[in-house]
């Protein structure tokens, strides 16, 4: 169930990818839909953390860290897998899986 979950957030995230906005109220729809993408990738990362299932969590943490693609999001992703972390519920090695895998380095 949960790797069906991924694979279709990943396919919507792809779909996003070739998508060109024309206006700034295009680029305002496209961003609010990116950001309940990424909001419904934070879910499936915390359902996976707390169901132990290492495969999806590991896919799904690399997944969020190539779709963080400004500060913004690198802050509430950031403060997300900082809190399930405190949890115990993701190790420092899947905490530091995100930050490897995000291409934002001079923000961190």
């Amino acid at each position: 169930m949960l790797s069906q979950e991924l694979e279709k957030i990943k396919e919507r995230l792809l779909k996003m990818t070739d998508e060109n906005s024309a206006s700034a109220e295009e680029h305002d729809k496209f961003v609010a839909r990116y950001d309940i993408i990424l909001e419904q990738l934070r879910g499936l990362i915390k359902t996976a953390a707390t169901d132990k299932n290492a495969t999806v969590l590991h896919t799904a943490i690399i997944l969020l860290g190539q779709n963080t693609n400004c500060a913004d999001d690198l802050v509430v992703s950031d403060e997300f897998l900082e809190k399930l972390l405190t949890k115990q519920l993701i190790t420092e090695a899947e905490y530091q899986l995100f930050n490897d895998n995000t291409n934002l380095g001079e923000w961190q």
